[in-house]
């Protein structure tokens, strides 16, 4: 496409359009990428936390099992 009117040189919007394509697919990506890192940490802080809360629980129960031992 030329200008003859303004400059008579050759423009073209072309790779303009294409880098904005690029930035938006890049975007697109990384907010997909922090999004699911976002989520991995939340489900393994979950896991973590019910771990140790099922641990604690058990060692309650136990030592209550074991104190309270009718078998003995």
């Amino acid at each position: 496409i030329r200008d003859y009117k303004v400059t008579g040189v050759q423009t073209c919007a072309l790779p303009i359009l294409l880098l904005a394509f690029l930035v938006e697919a890049f975007l697109v990506v990384a907010f997909l990428v922090v999004a699911f890192l976002v989520v991995a940490f939340l489900v393994v802080a979950f896991l973590v936390v019910a771990f140790l809360v099922v641990a604690f629980f058990s060692t309650i129960y136990n030592n209550i099992i074991f104190y309270y031992n009718i078998y003995d």
